[in-house]
């Protein structure tokens, strides 16, 4: 099952990053806690959007 990262998960990947897990760990797990969703065509749309809001933010703070 395909989802999106909505916060960073220790040894899965950070925020906005699309991953494949297994269906029960996504549902009993991930979801529950509000980690991640599914991935949508408007999901992945929004989750490329916060990564690249991430990077600009980063750059950012780095040259400052």
């Amino acid at each position: 099952m395909e989802i999106i990262l909505l916060k960073s998960v220790e040894k899965l990947g950070s925020v906005g990053e699309v991953k494949d897990v297994a269906s029960g760990y996504f549902r009993n797990f991930l979801f529950p806690r509000g980690l991640a969703q599914t991935a949508t065509a408007s999901g992945i749309a929004k989750a490329e959007q916060l990564r690249v809001r991430m990077q600009k933010q980063i750059a950012e703070e780095r040259d400052a």
